[in-house]
Order: C-alpha cells, then structure tokens, then sequence
C-alpha cells in the first residue's frame, strides 16, 4: 500500500486553498459524465472511478491524477444518469457570487445552417462537452445574461448537451436581513431533476423548500421527478 496515492487531510488543505480554483478549473476540464464526490471539508474531485472497495474509491482526476479517496470523508457522490437533468450551483466570494454549471441541450442541426445560439443568465466562463472538451464560443453581453454562439463544427457529432459554466449573482438580501437564493425550472417533458448547491460552512442555514434529499453543512442536494410544465422552484435562505 505504500505506493498508493491518498487523498488524506494534507491533500485537504491544499485543495481547500485552491477552493476557487476548483470552482473555476477543476470541473471546467472534466467531463459531464465523470462521477463527483463532495468532501467533508468542502472540497470536490471529478473523474472517473476506476476502484472501489467497502473503505475506499480510486479516483482519476485529471489535475491531481489517480488518488485514493476513503468512503468515511465522502459526503455525497453524485452519477450522471442519461435520463436526468443535473445542475450545480457554489456560493463564493465576499459578493456571495454564484458559479453554476447548467447544462443544456444542443439543438438539432438544420440544413444549411452552421452555428446556434443560447441566452444564459449570468456571465458565460466556459462551455465543454460530454468528454470535458472546451469548446470554442462568441460572447455578447445583453443585461445580466449573455448570448453565446457555437458552430456545429466546433461539436463531435454525438455531442447531444453541453454543460455552460457561469459566473452569476445569485443572493438576494431581504428586508429581513435574510440572503435567498432561488431557481426556477420549467422543463418541456416530463424528467427527474437533480439540483447541487453548495456554501460556505460559516453560513446558517435558515430554510429550504422542498425537502432536500441531503441536508449537511455547506451542501444541499435536491432530488424531484417533475411532470411537463411543472415548476420547479427550490429556495434556500441563509444567515451569512
């Protein structure tokens, strides 16, 4: 075992001081259908499993390698599942921004057109695909969305969704004194939804609607079978 690279609480550290760096790196290079395992300490590592016994997950991250992960520091391991929408949304920064990743659909391909667009809420830092590829992107600013346009060429042809990393204000302060943050999702067919919001720990956390299927400090995970045209509106507030 002495050649085994673990993730240990020196790893922690480290990686709790590259906090933003994750945020802005670490998921922009991995791909969409790696698993993700939140850690207790508010750390995150994407990649594909490639072991797993009762004690321990072996981890390819392709920032930090092969490391062995042990299932007691893991709060919450998350699979995309083809048949769901996933989404995760960190809460960073003095100003209380929200990095989100969204992910969304590419739509169909018409004859003698090259490229499409998609209006996103908040400031767009990076599309990837399906394989973690940066894909290439125009960029206008309109309000506080921008309008992206990709090119057809720019995708694999099996490149079916891509996921849009943003940079967002995401709180609103209350009169209450209360921080909210609220989604709202409107889905055109009938889908489970799986919504990740994370936090920083200092935070109280005062309410969340609806019940979350995980409920720890400095993560929220809600998971909900949606019927078409149901709206979908998870609110969580906080003490700061």
């Amino acid at each position: 075992m002495e050649n085994k690279k673990y993730y240990n609480k020196i790893q922690y550290r480290f990686i709790s001081l590259l906090f933003l760096s994750i945020c802005f790196g670490l998921f922009l290079g991995q791909a969409v259908t790696a698993d993700t395992l939140y850690l207790k300490d508010g750390s995150v590592l994407t990649g594909d499993i490639l072991e797993e016994t009762t004690e321990v997950l072996l981890i390819d991250n392709p920032r930090l390698g092969q490391l062995y992960v042990f299932r007691e520091d893991i709060i919450y391991r998350d699979t995309p599942q083809v048949d769901m929408l996933s989404e995760s949304y960190t809460i960073v920064g003095q100003r209380l921004d929200v990095i989100a990743h969204l992910s969304r659909t590419v739509p169909r391909r018409k004859p003698d057109v090259n490229s499409f667009n998609m209006l996103i809420h908040g400031s767009v830092l990076s599309v990837i695909d399906a394989n973690g590829r940066d894909i290439p992107f125009e960029q206008w600013s309109i309000g506080d969305s921008d309008l992206i346009t990709i090119d057809y060429d720019r995708l694999s042809l099996e490149t079916n969704r891509l996921t849009i990393i943003t940079q967002q204000e995401g709180l609103v302060q209350e009169e209450s004194g209360l921080y909210t943050f609220r989604l709202k999702y409107i889905l055109n067919e009938d889908s489970r939804i799986r919504v990740i919001i994370r936090y920083p720990k200092d935070f109280h956390l005062e309410s969340i609607k609806p019940e979350p299927k995980i409920r720890c400090n400095g993560l929220i995970v809600l998971d909900q079978e949606i019927k078409r045209q149901q709206h979908f509106t998870p609110e969580v507030q906080f003490i700061p």
